[in-house]
């Protein structure tokens, strides 16, 4: 995809989780649960690189939008509880960081 390779360029390395996250709600709402599967399954594991180097910024975003991509493919329920456990444990830990 051109817009991932984009938002690669433009060199926002601890903010390409969230961009990419947005990217797959737009997906999302258009229909295109592939591609937002794609892309969210992205996001969230580029967050999880750079939660490490990073505690200023949330990665709670991601992890919700993959819930919600997770959700409406019909995921089994342990795999869209995860998710959105993830996202409660960014939304503490940026809590936690204030």
């Amino acid at each position: 995809m051109g817009k991932v390779r984009a938002i690669k360029r433009l060199g926002l390395q601890y903010e390409q989780p969230i961009l990419l996250a947005h990217l797959a709600e737009c997906l999302l709402l258009l229909g295109d649960l592939a591609a937002a599967d794609q892309i969210s399954a992205q996001a969230t594991a580029l967050a999880a690189q750079v939660r490490s180097e990073n505690l200023m910024l949330s990665f709670q975003v991601p992890w919700w939008l993959r819930y919600r991509i997770l959700s409406a493919q019909g995921a089994e329920p342990q795999e869209c509880w995860a998710a959105l456990e993830q996202a409660y444990a960014e939304t503490q830990l940026l809590i936690a960081n204030l």
